[in-house]
């Protein structure tokens, strides 16, 4: 199913987030989600959702829907909100996708939404964590980084050991060293060229780039 739009923004309900890097992918054609109280996100930045999904624990639905869809689960369910979220915006044709809203008080809900870019399942998908001036995606294969010299970027091999065969634009060469989740060794490395590029051999890589604070 395609809806016409490009891309998903979705909102958790993270009481400590940071939006001002998420604005610049909103336009006309962005599929706005809300994850049950990540709505008031949406609503805060002055847009309508175009859906709503959870079980509304922290949400209420109003009586006046004004075209914004809302999609009910029970409270026990198999996924979280935001990978339900995740799959809709897939079924209306989304490719890229973009997470906001995830950081508060509860580590698990953060964690567990940073593993949904490991999913195979969402292999075929652009997914994306953006976080005022944070950014964390996941290389599989190879990736061009687009950035500003002197960002810091850390390379975590959240899914086990990963060899890198090359990496150019980084102040540390990652091929250099196989990547290990019991070492730290990709944790702080900086961009020195407006793109950098990653080839791997083996795994995946979380990528957690600090750009240049939005003006």
């Amino acid at each position: 199913m395609s809806s016409g739009h490009r891309q998903a923004v979705i909102f958790l309900n993270g009481d400590r987030t940071d939006l001002s890097g998420v604005k610049p992918y909103i336009d006309g054609r962005t599929l706005l989600v809300g994850c049950d109280g990540g709505t008031r996100h949406i609503l805060a930045l002055g847009y309508k959702p175009s859906a709503v999904i959870g079980d509304f624990d922290s949400y209420e639905q109003p009586d006046d829907t004004n075209g914004t869809v809302y999609v009910r689960y029970p409270a026990d369910k198999d996924y979280t909100d935001a990978e339900l979220a995740v799959r809709y915006a897939a079924e209306q044709g989304c490719r890229r996708i973009i997470l906001a809203g995830v950081l508060g008080t509860r580590l698990d809900h953060l964690l567990g939404n940073i593993l949904l870019l490991v999913k195979d399942e969402f292999a075929p998908l652009d997914i994306k964590i953006i976080e005022g001036d944070q950014e964390i995606y996941l290389i599989r294969g190879q990736a061009r980084i687009n950035g500003t010299a002197g960002d810091i970027i850390s390379f975590i091999p959240i899914n086990g050991p990963v060899e890198v065969s090359r990496s150019t634009g980084l102040k540390y060469d990652l091929s250099r060293h196989d990547l290990s989740p019991q070492a730290n060794l990709g944790v702080s490395n900086i961009l020195t060229e407006p793109v950098a590029e990653v080839r791997l051999k083996t795994n995946v890589l979380l990528v957690v780039h600090q750009r240049q604070a939005y003006t």
